[in-house]
């Protein structure tokens, strides 16, 4: 289970990078139209951002999007937005990664 959690958090922790990349203007100087590699970050990015959004405990979702989703976002604010003591946090951050694993490779089969 831990080895889940971790290679689920280092897709959480990409995630940022990705969107940034895709929000940049896209100019098709060759009109070959967008590169097959952007497009399969694009949808990459609307599989994590679906899966958040099904995740059951909207507790559980806010952390995940306070602390990886958001521009800025970080383990502080999500655990000042949720008002848990750290430990507490670990608990409910673990249960919400690995629930989105499980959505996010449910959905992107």
């Amino acid at each position: 289970m831990d080895k889940k959690y971790q290679e689920a958090c280092s897709y959480l922790k990409r995630y940022r990078f990705y969107k940034s990349i895709i929000e940049q203007p896209f100019i098709d100087a060759m009109g070959l139209g967008k590169p097959r590699r952007w497009k399969q970050i694009e949808v990459w990015c609307d599989q994590v951002n679906g899966a958040v959004s099904a995740i059951t405990d909207p507790g559980q979702a806010k952390l995940i999007r306070d602390e990886f989703i958001v521009p800025g976002g970080s383990r502080t604010l999500a655990q000042a937005q949720l008002g848990l003591k750290k430990s507490q946090y670990y608990k409910v951050r673990k249960r919400a990664v690995l629930e989105w694993w499980e959505l996010v490779n449910r959905e992107g089969n």
